[in-house]
């Protein structure tokens, strides 16, 4: 089915509003996704990780939970002769037996 208009000018003012609104919508989807993205990560923050699962990403600090401790350490998975063998670190030590990591949450906005 075709419009028809007896004024160009309003074709033409037609086809301008159309794209304008898809153009917005297209805008609002991008925002939309990238606002799921973010909660996605931010709940994740609420979960721990097995190592069995997931390893974090090297040189990343996250909070480390191992064996026969009391509580949550804060560490990095580091290669740190260079050799490929990557292990636990946290305070220049090696932790043994870490079984899960949590993601550090971003560091609190100045303005919250």
């Amino acid at each position: 089915m075709e419009l028809k208009f007896k004024d160009e000018n309003k074709i033409e003012a037609y086809k301008a509003r159309t794209l304008n609104m898809e153009t917005e919508l297209r805008n609002l989807l991008i925002d939309f996704n990238k606002e799921v993205e973010s909660l996605i990560i931010k709940l994740s923050y609420f979960n721990w990780i097995s190592v069995t699962d997931r390893l974090p990403e090297p040189d990343v600090e996250v909070l480390l939970y191992a064996e026969n401790c009391t509580h949550a350490l804060h560490g990095e998975y580091k290669d740190i002769f260079g050799d490929g063998n990557y292990k636990f670190i946290g305070h220049c030590v090696e932790i043994k037996n870490v079984t899960h990591w949590l993601p550090l949450p971003e560091p609190p906005n100045e303005r919250e």
